[in-house]
């Protein structure tokens, strides 16, 4: 039944003697259609699930695949096998204007059967049809037809129009909400609603507060530049930025002021009438993924269930006309992949197949997180393991003896970095042997705790006590070893395991659920050619720190480990990337602009 309304769910009720007519059992088939169209629509969405590939056969016949899809009602478009028409015969080819077209199918019904109606005095009909043919239709439409309107994007995205006339139209995008630690897109998309032959060109700047980009600003420059699409066709421009405010808002606004945006449509020269805002809200603790997942589940129902066109575009065709009366097939491609739904069969074989796509391990120096599931990263000796509610690192030290060693002697390693943060953190550590085995090969030992315990079954072990000295406020440790008899070595091995849970956090250790940054006091500083100045940074949320400071630019002068930088001689601006030297994934940016005075 082709009803578009999937409310209300009313069933039958049947009881002893009810009289049951044509009108019961229509409700009955309109009920569980309904109640599965609406578990279709809720669970799935709308689109191709498989199949419905299309090609052109010659250049005016198309064979499309066998296919089965789910239009926006929740019904089932189902192509039991594949077929070939020609283009021409399609409904809808005869008012084609243009030479790019679409190709779409949706659920139909045709009656069949017809049976002689015994009750033909009540329908005036002497024959009435049997059944219902679930079946499907084919059309084409212009392309400029097809209404890009999807309400749901509306919910996630801020849209503000910046320059429309008869010819063009031109949008400003970014999303509602995003990710404190992730970047995003600001998206400009120029659409041709025409068929003129006229070019468009526009500048203007997106103020982007609590913000960077790429070079630091707080600002992103649009510019098009003569460009030339023909109907129905987009061009975009998209910049990417990233939240680097000192301190954490909920919200902030971006603003493209009028007097900063000019826009030429032909001979057409206008100028923005009024500010646009974007207002736009920061998430402090979450990944895209999860934003997303949680706002789509906070869509009301109704918003969900807002109808759109019952049918799913399967391909879009390109033609070449040769006549005035004559039109070829040029290209056939498959639409955006947005109308494709994948149902757990698919993400089975999904499953199989990216376990041969997966990335390579990096050693990327990367924060260990608390995650329920371990994850491991890698940073030449140093490892860290993030399991449940503890996070766990592992690597190996070596102390070189360049003494003789006697009963007392003590000696100490350098600093280690445990890679695990400031705080209090528990370190274990045990010493390597290595011995020759009987086929020429090696045999590995390491001892915990006091080695005189297997002094007698292990060859060259030696009498020693051991300890470790945690240094809380440098996230560093000191590896200690007291000889308890004369030894005759040249250097020890020390493999080490740290560990750190959310009970060992101390009361003078900083508070986790702050956010820990740094910044810049002037983050821009003016300077003469091979001039020197201090780049002076401070620190939110957390005690003073080594920093490691990185010249961005090639030739960009110099900086020493106290931050002083001195400009090279060439006049230009110059990027200095500040780092915390045992957690370096919290960092910021300086920019030096390196001029001459004006006389």
């Amino acid at each position: 039944m082709l009803n578009d309304g999937l409310f209300p769910f009313v069933r039958n009720r049947f009881y002893c003697g009810k009289l049951l007519t044509s009108g019961d059992f229509t409700i009955e088939q309109k009920y569980l259609n309904n109640k599965r169209r609406f578990l279709n629509k809720m669970m799935f969405g709308y689109g191709v699930v498989s199949g419905f590939n299309t090609y052109a056969v010659d250049d005016t016949t198309l064979m499309i695949e066998s296919g089965f899809a789910l239009d926006s009602r929740g019904r089932e478009i189902i192509l039991e096998k594949s077929l070939i028409k020609k283009l021409a015969t399609i409904e809808g080819f005869n008012d084609i204007k243009t030479n790019k077209l679409e190709l779409f199918v949706e659920y139909n019904e045709e009656a069949i059967n017809p049976l002689y109606s015994l009750a033909k005095s009540d329908s005036g009909k002497e024959y009435e049809y049997n059944r219902v043919n679930e079946c499907v239709r084919f059309f084409v439409k212009d392309m400029q037809e097809i209404a890009q309107n999807d309400k749901i994007e509306e919910k996630f995205i801020e849209t503000q129009i910046l320059y429309e006339d008869d010819d063009f139209q031109l949008k400003i995008q970014v999303p509602k909400s995003v990710c404190k630690d992730y970047e995003i897109n600001v998206v400009a998309r120029l659409e041709k609603l025409s068929e003129s032959d006229l070019e468009f060109s526009g500048e203007w700047v997106v103020h982007v507060p609590g913000f960077v980009n790429k070079n630091g600003e707080n600002q992103l420059t649009f510019k098009m530049n003569k460009i030339k699409i023909t109907q129905a066709e987009n061009f975009e421009l998209a910049q990417s930025i990233k939240f680097e405010g000192t301190t954490i808002a909920d919200k902030t606004t971006f603003v493209i002021k009028s007097a900063s945006a000019n826009f030429i449509s032909g001979s057409r020269k206008e100028s923005l009438k009024e500010n646009i805002l974007l207002p736009v809200e920061i998430k402090k603790n979450s990944k895209p993924i999860a934003l997303i997942k949680e706002q789509i589940s906070n869509l009301p129902v109704e918003q969900l269930l807002t109808e759109t066109a019952g049918s799913i575009c399967i391909a879009e065709i390109a033609l070449v006309k040769i006549d005035a009366r004559t039109c070829v097939i040029n290209k056939v491609t498959r639409p955006d992949v947005y109308s494709q739904i994948y149902v757990p069969i698919q993400q089975y074989a999904v499953n199989k197949m990216l376990k041969f796509y997966q990335p390579l391990l990096t050693t990327a120096a990367v924060k260990p997180t608390t995650s329920p599931a371990a994850q491991t990263e890698s940073d030449n000796n140093l490892a860290l393991v993030s399991t449940f509610n503890s996070v766990i690192s592992n690597g190996e030290v070596e102390i070189p003896i360049t003494q003789d060693i006697k009963a007392g002697k003590i000696i100490y390693s350098d600093e280690v970095m445990h890679g695990l943060g400031t705080g209090d953190v528990f370190v274990d550590i045990g010493i390597e042997y290595v011995l020759k085995a009987k086929d020429s090969g090696v045999n590995r030992r390491i001892v915990y705790g006091d080695c005189r315990v297997f002094k007698d079954s292990l060859s060259g072990a030696i009498a020693a006590t051991q300890a470790v000295k945690v240094l809380c406020e440098k996230g560093t440790f000191i590896v200690g070893i007291r000889f308890e008899e004369t030894a005759n070595i040249s250097g020890l091995k020390i493999k080490w395991f740290a560990f750190k849970t959310p009970s060992f956090i101390g009361e003078h250790e900083n508070d986790q659920t702050k956010e820990c940054s740094i910044y810049v006091k002037k983050d821009t500083v003016v300077v003469e050619p091979n001039e020197t100045v201090c780049i002076d940074v401070g620190f939110n949320n957390m005690g003073a720190t080594a920093l490691k400071y990185d010249i961005v630019d090639k030739d960009g002068g110099t900086v020493d480990v106290n931050g002083v930088y001195k400009a090279p001689n060439k006049e230009g601006v110059y990027e200095i990337k500040i780092s915390c030297t045992n957690e370096p994934e919290i960092y910021t940016h300086a920019y030096v602009i390196v001029a001459k005075k004006d006389v």
